[in-house]
C-alpha cells in the first residue's frame, strides 16, 4: 500500500473535489466500459471519475484503480467520522468475496481525508424498486430475506455486525441476486469487548430498540440486531411501508415502546411468513431468532411449504392447516371418509404415490445437493480471478517459487481445496496441497530437457523446510487443467476425474474436478492457475441426505457417469443397477430437463426397483444429475402402512358421521313428540 494510506489523519481536510466532466460509464444496463477513463481526479491509488451520491457522513464517488484495471466506488468520509470508519473498513475487508456481500477492497487516508475503497454494485437498490413497483410479491421478498440473511450470517461469523440493515442497504444485481451493501456502520465485535463502542447508528424505523440511545445502548448491538434489521426490512417489502413512522422521537418512542401493524393487515401475506417476520421483530432480543442463520432456515422452511419454527402448533392446529390447504374436503363432508379408505386400498393410487414420492425424494436430494455443490465450489471462481489479476499487477512474482508458494497458501480457506497450482507457459509447476495436516510445496522446472522437482514444508514459524529433490521430468502443459484453460478467457471447470490419493485407498474410487484459468499478458500465455478439488464431501453429503430404507443415491455427470455415491458398495454393483435404471428412461441422460425430473420402474436381476432422476447445475458449465435408487418392495412397506393408517382415518370418519346422523335423527324424534303433545293439550 502507499505510504498515505496507513497514516493517521495529518489535520481537517475536505474530501477532493469531484471532476468537473466525466464520460458517462453506466446506461440502463449498468455495465461500465473496459477501457480507462479519459478523465479523473487522482486520489492517491485511484482516479475520481464522478460522484455517485453524499450523506450525513461522506460523499460516494465512482473510482477507477489503474494498477488493477477495476472501477470501484469509494466513500469518502468526514473527517469526524473518518478514523472510526477506516478501522471498521478495513476490519469489514476481511469479509472477502461473498456472492451477497459488496465486498470492500481497503480504506486509508489521502492527505488527512478518509475513505473506504469497495466494489461497485450495479443494480437498483430495494428502495429504488419500492418506490418504482410497491410491495413486491411474497416468494420473491422471501427469496431475498433467505439470500441476505446467509449474507449476514458469514458476517457475523467473521465478528462483524451491521448494524444498518434497509432496503437502501440491498442492491438487487442485474442477474436478480441481492447484495448487501455500505458496511460503513459495521461494528467490530472486538470494540464491543474492549469497550469503544457505544454511540446510536442506523436508520430509526429499522433498529432494534438495544441501537437506541446513546452510552451502552449502541454497545449492546449483536447478530440480533441485524436479525431485527432484516425483519423490519421484510416488513417494509411486502407492507410497502416501514414498520414505523413519523417524525425522529415519534420513531424512536415507537420502537421502544410499540408494536408494528399486523403485517396480514397492510399486505396479503401468509401467516408462516407473517411469524417469522415477526419472530425476528421481537423486542427482547432473547426472543428473536438467535442467529441469522435461523431466521435463513425459517424462511427457506415458508419458500418449501413447510412450518416454521415460528409457528408451534398442537395437533388440532395441524388438522385445521391441512384442511384449509384442500378446502373440497370441507365440502365434501361424510364422502372424505369413504374417500380416504377406497383411495389407500385401490391399487392404482399404491403406484402413483410410490412415483409422488420418489419425485419428491429426488428433488430434495438434488436441490440439497445442488446447494452444497455450488457452497463448494463457488469461492474458486473469484479465489482464481483475484489471483489472476495479482500475477498482472505483478503482486505475485512467478520466478520467486517460495514467495508463490505463500500466496497460494493464504488461499487455502475454501473446504475440501486439496490442490492450488501455477502452471507456467515455460514448463515450470508450483502447488500447494494439504498432506496428513502439513502444507506441502512442490516446486518442478525444466532445464536443457532435464526436470527437478523440490518438495518444501510450511513449518509453524512461516518459513520452509526442503524436504528433497529429485530429477524428476514433469510436464504441466499436457495437464487437463492446462489445456482446458487455453480454451477460454475466464475460468472453467474440468470433467470429473477419478482421483488418485493416498485418502481413497481401499475405500472406492474417488473422484475430483478443477477450476482453472488463464493468464495471458497482450494475448501471450503467461501460464494458468488452477485449483483442483476432491469431491468426496457430495458422497458424504448424499449418505445424510438418503434416509430412506435400501435407497441409494448417485451424483452423476451428464453422460451418465458416477462421481459420488451414498453407499461405500463394489462399484460394478451400483454400476448395474444405475446402467438398468438410465436403460428405462424415455430418454438418455444428457437431455434430462432441469426444470422436470424423470421417474421410473425397472426390474434388475429378478427384483423391482423404483428410480427418480433430477438434473442440476451447481456452476457455470457443469450440467450433474442425482439418481435415488432403491427396491420397490422396501417402498411398498411403507405406502402399506399409510393405507392402515388412512384406513383408520376413514373408519373414525365414518363414525363420527354417524354418530352425527344418530344425534340428528334423535334431535328430530324428539322435536316430533314435543309437537304431539303440545297438539294433544290444546
Amino acid at each position: 500500500m502507499d505510504p498515505d494510506l496507513d497514516a493517521p489523519p495529518r489535520g481537517p481536510a475536505e474530501p477532493s473535489p469531484a471532476p468537473q466532466a466525466a464520460p458517462p460509464v453506466a446506461g440502463e444496463s449498468g455495465l461500465l466500459p473496459s477501457d480507462p477513463p479519459s478523465q479523473g481526479t487522482p486520489f492517491g491509488r485511484y482516479l475520481l471519475v464522478d460522484e455517485l451520491g453524499h450523506g450525513a457522513m461522506g460523499t460516494v464517488y465512482l473510482a477507477y484503480q489503474p494498477e488493477l484495471r477495476r472501477y470501484c466506488a469509494i466513500k469518502v468520509l468526514h473527517e469526524v467520522h473518518g478514523e472510526r470508519l477506516v478501522r471498521e473498513g478495513r476490519a469489514v475487508a476481511r469479509l472477502g468475496k461473498h456472492p451477497n456481500l459488496v465486498q470492500v477492497y481497503d480504506a486509508g487516508w489521502v492527505d488527512g481525508v478518509a475513505y473506504v475503497a469497495m466494489e461497485l454494485a450495479r443494480g437498483r437498490s430495494l428502495e429504488q424498486l419500492l418506490a418504482e413497483q410497491g410491495p413486491l410479491p411474497e416468494r420473491r421478498v422471501l427469496e431475498i430475506g433467505y439470500k441476505v440473511a446467509l449474507a449476514l450470517h458469514h458476517a457475523h461469523r467473521h465478528g462483524l455486525v451491521h448494524r444498518d440493515m434497509k432496503p437502501a442497504n440491498v442492491v438487487l444485481g442485474q442477474d436478480g441476486e441481492p447484495q448487501v451493501l455500505d458496511f460503513g456502520l459495521a461494528l467490530d465485535t472486538a470494540e464491543l469487548q474492549s469497550g469503544r463502542a457505544g454511540h446510536m447508528v442506523g436508520t430509526p424505523a429499522y433498529m432494534p430498540p438495544e441501537q437506541v440511545g446513546g452510552g451502552a445502548g449502541a454497545g449492546s448491538a449483536d447478530a440480533r440486531s441485524d436479525v431485527y434489521g432484516l425483519g423490519a426490512t421484510l416488513y417494509h417489502l411486502l407492507a410497502g411501508e416501514p414498520p414505523y413512522s413519523g417524525n425522529l422521537q415519534e420513531v424512536l418512542m415507537a420502537v421502544l415502546t410499540a408494536s408494528p401493524p399486523r403485517l396480514r393487515r397492510l399486505a396479503r401475506v401468509s401467516r408462516d411468513t407473517e411469524a417469522v417476520i415477526a419472530r425476528a421483530m421481537e423486542k427482547d432480543p432473547r426472543h428473536r431468532y438467535q442467529s441469522a442463520l435461523e431466521l435463513a432456515d425459517d424462511l427457506s422452511r415458508v419458500l418449501a411449504g413447510e412450518l416454521p419454527r415460528a409457528r408451534r402448533l398442537g395437533p388440532l392446529g395441524r388438522a385445521l392447516r391441512r384442511l384449509q390447504r384442500h378446502p373440497a374436503l370441507l365440502t365434501a363432508g361424510a364422502l372424505l371418509a369413504l374417500f380416504v379408505t377406497a383411495g389407500a386400498i385401490h391399487l392404482s393410487l399404491r403406484e402413483r404415490e410410490i412415483d409422488r414420492l420418489w419425485r419428491e425424494l429426488s428433488r430434495q436430494i438434488a436441490q440439497s445437493t445442488a446447494g452444497e455443490a455450488r457452497a463448494l465450489l463457488a469461492p474458486a471462481v473469484p479465489m482464481l480471478e483475484e489471483m489472476r489479476d495479482y500475477v498482472l499487477a505483478g503482486l505475485m512474482p512467478l520466478d520467486e517459487p517460495l514467495v508463490l508458494g505463500r500466496h497460494l497458501v493464504l488461499r487455502f480457506r475454501p473446504r475440501q481445496l486439496d490442490w492450488i497450482c501455477w502452471m507456467g507457459a515455460d514448463g515450470t509447476f508450483v502447488g500447494a496441497t494439504r498432506r496428513a495436516g502439513r502444507v506441502i510445496l512442490n516446486h518442478s522446472w525444466q532445464e536443457q530437457g532435464t526436470g527437478w522437482e523440490v518438495e518444501y514444508e510450511l513449518l509453524p514459524d512461516g518459513r520452509w523446510r526442503e524436504l528433497g529433490r529429485i530429477e524428476h521430468l514433469f510436464e504441466p502443459r499436457v495437464e487437463l487443467g492446462y489445456t482446458a484453460a487455453l480454451q477460454a478467457d475466464r475460468p472453467v471447470w474440468t470433467e470429473p476425474y477419478p482421483w488418485e490419493a493416498e485418502a481413497s485407498v481401499g475405500a472406492g474410487q474417488e473422484w475430483g474436478i478443477t477450476c482453472t484459468v488463464a493468464v495471458r499478458r497482450e494475448g501471450i500465455v503467461q501460464g494458468a492457475l488452477t485449483a483442483d478439488y476432491l469431491l468426496s464431501s457430495l458422497a458424504r453429503y448424499l449418505a445424510e441426505m438418503t434416509t430412506w430404507p435400501g435407497a441409494r443415491s448417485f451424483l452423476l455427470t451428464e453422460h451418465g457417469r458416477i462421481i459420488a455415491r451414498s453407499v461405500r458398495e463394489p462399484e460394478q454393483r451400483d454400476e448395474g443397477l444405475l446402467l438398468a435404471a438410465l436403460a428405462a428412461l424415455p430418454e438418455p441422460p444428457a437431455a434430462l430437463d432441469p426444470r422436470a425430473g424423470r421417474a421410473v420402474v425397472f426390474t434388475h436381476h429378478g427384483e423391482r426397483y423404483a428410480a427418480a432422476f433430477e438434473a442440476l447445475r451447481p456452476a457455470e458449465g457443469i450440467r450433474w444429475a442425482t439418481a435415488v435408487v432403491a427396491p420397490v418392495r422396501a417402498l411398498r412397506g411403507e405406502l402399506e402402512q399409510a393405507s392402515v393408517w388412512l384406513a383408520r382415518i376413514g373408519l373414525v370418519g365414518l363414525g363420527v358421521l354417524v354418530l352425527g346422523v344418530l344425534w340428528v335423527l334423535v334431535r328430530e324424534r324428539r322435536r316430533a313428540r314435543l309437537a304431539v303433545r303440545r297438539f294433544g293439550a290444546d
